[in-house]
């Protein structure tokens, strides 16, 4: 029985249709380990398909949902996914619309299989980065967190540099 483990869709127009797809699979438990869908426009309806997937999958451990078009209203059903999933370790949602960082602090205080949150050329503010920090003060399992390239001030700075100092073993990069 042949099984893919890992698939690289770049720029390939899969749309919403395509994402929904995707969820589906995801909800049977298919296989796949390491998708990288990167640049394909699947917005914030590809993004919510993906993310009721997840809520079911257990196989998968790396997500990368890179490149334009995925706002909040995507990224929410993702780390609502993330509260219940036990096996994604890499999650990267980098050059998106991302600005609430409320549901990704909520899912990082449940989820301890998560070790790589990359969200670099989002929207997130220094009131995302409070409640990203909430969540990492319970969380000592991310090891890495990118945020660099967002509209942070020195107030959301100061306060993951606070974060570093509490869990020295989190690479941050703001």
């Amino acid at each position: 029985q042949m099984c893919i483990r890992d698939r690289n869709i770049y720029k390939n127009e899969i749309g919403i249709e395509g994402a929904y797809a995707i969820g589906e699979a995801f909800k049977a438990n298919f296989a796949l380990a390491r998708l990288k869908c990167r640049d394909n426009r699947i917005g914030d309806k590809g993004a919510k398909a993906i993310g009721e997937g997840l809520k079911a999958n257990k196989a998968l451990r790396e997500l990368d949902i890179y490149g334009k078009g995925i706002g909040d209203e995507g990224v929410k059903i993702t780390f609502e996914a993330l509260k219940v999933n036990k096996t994604l370790t890499k999650l990267n949602l980098r050059l998106n619309r991302v600005r609430d960082g409320k549901i990704m602090g909520e899912a990082l205080e449940v989820n301890r299989a998560l070790r790589v949150l990359k969200v670099k050329l989002n929207a997130i503010d220094d009131e995302g980065v409070k409640f990203i920090c909430e969540g990492l003060k319970i969380n000592r399992d991310l090891i890495k967190l990118n945020v660099e390239d967002n509209s942070l001030g020195s107030e959301g700075k100061i306060m993951l540099k606070l974060i570093s100092d509490i869990n020295p073993a989190i690479k941050l990069s703001f």
